[in-house]
């Protein structure tokens, strides 16, 4: 059996909330299950598993189980797409797609597209302050992270992934400009 666990990020109005994340894997009814999203985790599952299908790699017959353990309460400013990207690279790690031992001490934040996008983001306002040495952040190599935090770069972790992408720099901020 499999294990893995990290801390997603997520925009809550102008601040920001960590969301534990853990998945594993067993033997048993072959499948993807997230759960602790309500109403949103089919949506974010098929998305991960439209992205995984498209790769060369063989999906194992095994039964993934993706969870989220909120920190604080879930309020309706609380945008959990951005857990998009931290639940992907949770999967990927379970299968062994993502070169890494263990994804313990690390943090993700952002979006996944259909079309292969990655979209990182990293809160700009109220930067996190990380009191721990050796807690990682993963984004891409152009984004600055947060005080405390050492960088990987998403870019070397997805470097054998065909079908997805992370957009040139102007795109992402693009993407994730709020409207004035």
């Amino acid at each position: 059996m499999a294990e893995e666990r990290l801390v997603g990020v997520i925009p809550s109005g102008e601040n920001i909330k960590y969301m534990y994340l853990f998945g594993y894997s067993t033997k048993g009814i072959p499948g993807l299950e997230i759960v602790g999203l309500g109403n949103r985790a089919r949506t974010v599952k098929e998305k991960i598993q439209f992205l995984s299908r498209q790769q060369e790699n063989v999906l194992p017959l095994n039964r993934f189980v993706l969870g989220i353990d909120p920190i604080q309460k879930i309020e309706k400013d609380d945008d959990l797409n951005f857990l998009e990207l931290p639940l992907l690279i949770l999967y990927w790690a379970l299968l062994g797609w993502i070169p890494l031992k263990s994804l313990e001490n690390c943090f993700s934040s952002g979006r996944v597209f259909p079309g292969g996008a990655l979209i990182p983001w990293v809160p700009k306002a109220s930067k996190p302050q990380c009191s721990e040495n050796g807690k990682i952040w993963i984004t891409s190599r152009w984004i600055q992270t947060p005080m405390g935090f050492f960088q990987l770069p998403l870019e070397e972790l997805i470097e054998s992934r065909q079908v997805v992408y992370i957009p040139p720099r102007n795109q992402i901020e693009r993407a994730f400009a709020r409207p004035s």
